[in-house]
């Protein structure tokens, strides 16, 4: 992640050779526009005997998070049609965030245009995933692309939490092992506070307490609703992919371990 500069590439949305704006994934009126961060990679993290105590090598980068996925073209039409709701919802969950130190809250908000805001969040998955994402489920593109869409398949569903950080994750489309289910999870993941976002394929059941909301996706794209619904608040502690350990837990779990070994 981190792309600074346009490029020549295929556009993730109308699958022409042109040249590759910067994304802001979230928008940049969404709390990223002057963010400083370093790219590092979960194998960073692992080859790190405590994290913590360490300085996680890695390059540098400020701005905004940015990634070269998008036209021009298709980039001003997510800004027209989609940039606003989103940005309504993340303005909601960092006044949330801000008065509360507990582990989960009652989202309340009002006139929300739900139908936009999970379009925009499927966007965001579209741009910073590896372009074999859309080539295997291009009715993700398809949902973007026509504004009045509320069809998309079952198989897709998404969840939600709102997040503190401290790590930013941006985590391609990858296989989980759950052990408490058995179930391998196919899944990619986005936490940038105020919220985290996580995009699931053929799973069934819950996801680790997260807020389901794929709901939204059948939502009148013309109308503004109201909405009230718990949510739970989880720390990322770490790039490692959904996990929602404290940093103590995860201290406290490293310490168990080389005491077993």
């Amino acid at each position: 992640m981190g792309a600074k500069k346009a490029i020549e590439g295929v556009c993730k949305l109308c699958g022409e050779h042109k040249v590759l704006n910067l994304e802001h994934v979230p928008p940049k009126s969404a709390y990223n526009k002057n963010t400083k961060y370093v790219v590092s990679s979960i194998d960073e993290w692992a080859k790190q005997e405590n994290p913590f105590d360490e300085k996680i090598k890695g390059k540098v980068e400020q701005g905004g998070i940015t990634f070269n996925a998008f036209c021009e073209r298709c980039n001003n039409n997510l800004g027209n049609n989609y940039v606003n709701a989103y940005k309504d919802w993340a303005d909601v969950g960092a006044i949330l965030l801000n008065k509360t130190d507990k582990d989960g809250v009652l989202f309340q908000a009002k006139n929300l245009q739900l139908q936009k805001i999970i379009k925009h969040i499927v966007s965001m998955f579209i741009a910073f995933n590896d372009i074999s994402f859309i080539e295997e489920f291009p009715e993700l593109v398809e949902f973007i692309r026509d504004p009045n869409s509320t069809e998309l398949d079952k198989k897709f569903r998404f969840f939600t939490y709102l997040n503190r950080g401290p790590e930013y994750r941006y985590i391609g489309y990858s296989f989980h092992g759950d052990i408490t289910t058995n179930q391998i999870i196919k899944f990619s993941e986005i936490a940038y506070p105020p919220f985290g976002f996580v995009i699931t394929i053929d799973h069934k059941g819950s996801l680790m307490n997260l807020r389901e909301i794929t709901s939204f996706v059948k939502h009148d794209p013309l109308k503004a609703v109201d909405i009230t619904a718990a949510i739970s608040i989880r720390e990322t502690a770490t790039t490692i992919p959904l996990d929602y350990r404290t940093k103590v837990e995860i201290i406290k779990a490293m310490e168990d371990a080389k005491k077993s070994d």
